[in-house]
C-alpha cells in the first residue's frame, strides 16, 4: 500500500569475473513497532546485500524524516557457490523516529567506478544497482496498528539450467492480509530501478508473483528488478501523528519492495522439460545456500 520497498533480482546465466565490488542482489524487510508513550515510533530495517567480496553498502534517506539510527549490526550469513566468489551480509537497523509519516531509504550510499554496481551482464558492464524503500507507518482503520509492508524472500543466486524452461515462485505475503501483487519497474525517473525493464527469455505473471524462464541457446548473468506491492482488499484510512490521514483503495498504488537475486545458467547443458520450483530463503544463521539443477527429463532442484 504505501511502503515502496526494493526487490532486485538477479538470474545468473554465466560467471562475470571482475576486480570491482559489484552487486548480485539484495532485500529488504521492514518491521514497524507499537508507538513508544513519548511520541516516539521505532522501526527495524532488515537488508540483505550479496556481493562479489562481503562489501557492505549502507543505506541513505532519500526523502522524508528517516530518524536516528538507535543501534545497526551486521553478519555474514551465506557465501560461494556454483565456483562464484560471493556473499551474503545482513544488516539490522533499529530506528527511532519523531514521527509516524512516510519516508524512504536508498542503496547504495557509495557509487563509483569500483563500487556500488550490479556484475556484468547482457545490459552492460558497471551499470549503477539501485534500491529503494518506500515506508508507511501509518496506522490504518482496520487494523488500529501500523501499516506493514510485503515481506518477500528470495535466494540471492539462483543457477538456471540453459535451454530449460522452469517458473519460480516467489514467496510473498502480507502480513496485514493485504493483497499482494510483484511488477517490473520501468521509470528510470525513481530510485526503484536502473535496468528498469524485463529481461530477455524471461517474464514475470503478476498476479500470482511468479518468473518464467522460457528457455534460449543464451547465457549470462540476468540482472532482474522487481517491486512487490499490497493492495487492500477494502477501502481504509491511514491516519498519522501529525493529524493528517490518507484514504487507499483496493487495486491503489502500494507500498513497493524491490529485491535482487542472480540466476545462472551454465554455457553447457541439453534441453529438458519444464518445472516448477518454490524458492525458499535460509534461515539459518549461516548456511552455505547452494542451488544445483539435475539435467534430466524431470529436473530436481536441491537446495541446501
Amino acid at each position: 500500500m504505501a511502503p515502496l520497498l526494493p526487490l532486485l533480482l538477479l538470474l545468473a546465466v554465466m560467471n562475470a569475473p571482475g576486480w570491482a565490488q559489484r552487486f548480485y542482489g539484495g532485500t529488504l524487510t521492514v518491521s514497524p513497532k507499537w508507538g513508544s508513550p513519548n511520541g516516539t515510533y521505532q522501526v527495524e530495517l532488515r537488508n540483505r546485500h550479496t556481493t562479489q567480496y562481503c562489501y557492505v553498502n549502507p543505506w541513505v534517506c532519500l526523502y522524508g524524516n528517516c530518524g536516528s539510527t538507535l543501534r545497526s549490526t551486521t553478519g555474514k550469513i551465506a557465501w560461494e557457490s556454483y565456483g562464484l566468489n560471493w556473499c551474503l551480509k545482513e544488516t539490522s537497523s533499529s530506528l527511532q523516529l519523531t514521527g509516524n509519516l512516510p519516508f524512504a531509504v536508498r542503496f547504495p550510499r557509495y557509487s563509483t567506478s569500483s563500487y556500488g554496481k550490479w556484475v556484468s551482464n547482457p545490459r552492460g558492464h558497471g551499470i549503477p544497482y539501485r534500491m529503494m524503500a518506500h515506508v508507511d507507518l501509518g496506522t490504518r482503520s482496520d487494523t488500529r496498528r501500523p501499516n506493514r509492508p510485503p515481506v518477500s524472500t528470495m535466494l540471492p543466486i539462483v543457477r538456471v539450467t540453459r535451454n530449460c524452461p522452469r517458473t519460480f515462485n516467489l514467496n510473498v505475503f502480507d502480513p496485514d492480509g493485504d493483497r499482494v501483487r510483484c511488477r517490473i519497474p520501468t521509470s528510470s525517473s525513481t530510485y526503484e530501478c536502473n535496468l528498469c525493464g524485463p529481461q530477455q527469455d524471461f517474464s514475470l505473471d503478476e498476479g500470482s508473483c511468479s518468473l518464467t524462464y522460457s528457455g534460449s541457446h543464451r547465457y549470462g548473468n540476468r540482472p532482474i528488478e522487481l517491486v512487490v506491492e499490497d493492495f487492500p482488499t477494502e477501502p481504509i484510512r491511514l491516519s498519522y501523528s501529525d493529524g493528517s490521514y490518507t484514504n487507499k483503495q483496493p487495486f491503489s498504488a502500494a507500498r513497493r519492495r524491490r529485491q535482487a537475486f542472480v540466476t545462472e545458467v551454465p554455457s553447457a547443458g541439453p534441453g529438458t522439460t519444464g518445472t516448477q520450483d518454490q524458492m525458499m530463503d535460509q534461515v539459518q544463521p549461516a548456511p552455505q545456500v547452494q542451488l544445483l539443477d539435475q539435467v534430466q527429463p524431470a529436473p530436481q532442484v536441491q537446495l541446501r
